[in-house]
């Protein structure tokens, strides 16, 4: 638990007046889990009644791991007041809160396995940390796909300002992002330029996003495949998914997202850019 607020230390010192809370909490916690850990084997060893004193040793790292995730999650908009030159010392108390959920679920995991009696509230609260803790790991990975990419093709590509591929381009070329737009029908007001196919735009892509049905992603395996240099990443907008066309794609090194919001995604990440017209 010490990691854990070590974590939540560094959060203080950027700047991030909520964790102060939680560094009070989880200093508290961290000062509780040995006596109450010494208590269940006294308990057991005593022959005495010691269900309540196990369920202690449940419920404290539960609520450890918990705190932990949930500050962990609020990186991105503690990063928005953070001054630049704190960035390294946030991203790394994002990091212990992280290690610390992890160990929390583990140690929570462990002593659950000894009640003899089913305990399913608890049982349910650690799948939800497990949920948490791979959300991070997503957001990780998101993180870096946004930074690392600085063309952005999009297939699907769209002028009608209700739809997703006018919408979700259109804010990610508000925020640095130099678009190249995909559409055999049409051209856009969005892209910089415009080709029938990936291959058609004649440059070197990063990032490539899926603005298609989950059927008609096989029409541009070939396309995307034929590319050189190959992009980074396909990313596949919310609502589409398409294990066959992934798996291709993963075969020759192109990372795959499915079925996530790019706009939403980064907005999650970039609280900041929110601030951006």
């Amino acid at each position: 638990m010490m990691s854990g607020a070590a974590g939540a230390a560094l959060f203080v010192k950027c700047r991030y007046r909520p964790a102060e809370g939680f560094l009070t909490a989880l200093k508290e916690l961290a000062a509780s889990d040995g006596p109450l850990f010494a208590e269940y084997l006294r308990a057991r060893r005593a022959g005495e009644p010691f269900e309540t004193s196990l369920r202690a040793t449940v419920e404290s790292p539960l609520r450890g791991g918990e705190m932990c995730l949930e500050l962990a999650s609020h990186y991105g908009v503690a990063r928005r007041g953070c001054p630049r030159s704190m960035l390294g010392d946030l991203f790394v108390g994002k990091r212990l809160l992280q290690a610390c959920a992890e160990c929390c679920q583990h140690l929570a995991g462990l002593n659950l396995e000894l009640c003899s009696e089913p305990w399913q509230a608890a049982r349910e609260r650690l799948e939800a940390l497990e949920v948490g803790l791979g959300r991070l790991q997503e957001q990780e990975a998101y993180d870096r796909i946004f930074q690392t990419a600085r063309t952005v093709a999009v297939v699907g590509i769209s002028d009608r300002p209700e739809r997703a591929g006018y919408y979700v381009p259109r804010y990610l070329r508000g925020r640095g992002f130099r678009l190249l737009g995909v559409n055999p029908r049409a051209s856009s007001s969005v892209a910089e330029k415009t080709a029938s196919t990936l291959r058609g735009l004649e440059e070197p892509i990063d990032l490539v996003i899926f603005f298609r049905r989950s059927e008609a992603l096989g029409e541009h395996l070939e396309d995307i495949l034929g590319l050189t240099p190959l992009p980074r990443t396909a990313w596949l907008q919310e609502g589409i998914r398409n294990e066959d066309f992934a798996s291709a794609l993963r075969a020759v090194d192109i990372q795959v997202v499915s079925d996530r919001c790019a706009l939403r995604e980064h907005q999650v990440l970039y609280p900041e850019a929110h601030d951006v017209p």
